[in-house]
């Protein structure tokens, strides 16, 4: 049995579907919550965002199976004026493939969706570096007494 909530292998393995994609290579972060550095762009950063949604999908005491919606972004992240759209478009198109190729990240979720468009975000203070971030819906279950198990 894992020790890590399911949310947090989810998000692991979300950053390990991504690493090694074409532009990004494997300048991919998860949890980071500081700005990439010039020798880590372009590059990918994972978060999950809070909260999700819980509802119950079964009854039945301790055992009683939970529907989690975990919501993940994945933000693309350039440092380049002309044509950072195209870029940061092209890493985000590449991932959203990569999560669609393995759509239940082996059996930990029952799918993954792109959950809203991207939107860019210039930096503050930087006119230079540019990012967009995509956020993806990833339904998972876990029972009650045990949310380190996908169910």
């Amino acid at each position: 049995m894992a020790a890590e909530h399911v949310r947090t292998q989810i998000r692991k393995a979300i950053t390990a579907a991504l690493t090694g994609l074409t532009t990004a290579g494997d300048r991919v972060f998860e949890s980071y919550p500081h700005p990439l550095q010039d020798k880590d762009l372009p590059g990918l950063k994972v978060d999950t965002v809070l909260p999700g949604q819980i509802n119950p999908g079964s009854m039945g005491g301790k055992a009683r199976l939970l529907e989690r919606q975990l919501l993940v972004s994945v933000t693309a992240c350039v440092k380049q004026n002309a044509g950072y759209q195209d870029v940061v478009d092209a890493m985000l198109l590449e991932a959203e493939i990569a999560l669609a190729n393995d759509n239940t990240l082996g059996g930990l979720c029952k799918w993954i969706r792109p959950f809203t468009e991207p939107g860019f975000d210039t930096a503050p203070g930087e006119r230079t570096s540019q990012a967009a971030t995509q956020v993806f819906e990833v339904v998972y279950v876990t029972a009650l007494n045990a949310p380190n198990v996908p169910r």
